[in-house]
């Protein structure tokens, strides 16, 4: 996924995006043992104003759809979007995003 992460850095770069990999932003979550987990993001990206968590995948396993319904509650909640991007050539996943712009 690093690759993956490396062409969306040189994106926000090419594009003047605003973006962060280290944002701090630890999305809460509990797991099987009813623990309390967090999930952190691969960035957080101001987009004129307007704050957008991404997460980018080579490939999908259900633990990354569970990540994607908390953290698209969490930005909700925040009046923020979430994106999830997919596959070698990044294709934005509508149905794990809450913002499709």
């Amino acid at each position: 996924d690093s690759s993956l992460e490396m062409k969306k850095m040189l994106e926000y770069e090419k594009e003047g995006i605003t973006w962060a990999k280290k944002h701090k932003i630890r999305i809460p979550d509990g797991n099987s043992k009813g623990l309390k987990t967090y999930y952190v993001a691969d960035f957080c990206v101001n987009r004129n104003g307007d704050i957008y968590i991404e997460e980018t995948k080579g490939w999908l396993k259900a633990v990354d759809k569970h990540k994607a319904i908390i953290a698209i509650k969490y930005c909700i909640e925040r009046g923020w979007h979430y994106r999830f991007y997919l596959g070698t050539t990044i294709n934005l996943i509508m149905e794990l995003s809450s913002d499709t712009a």
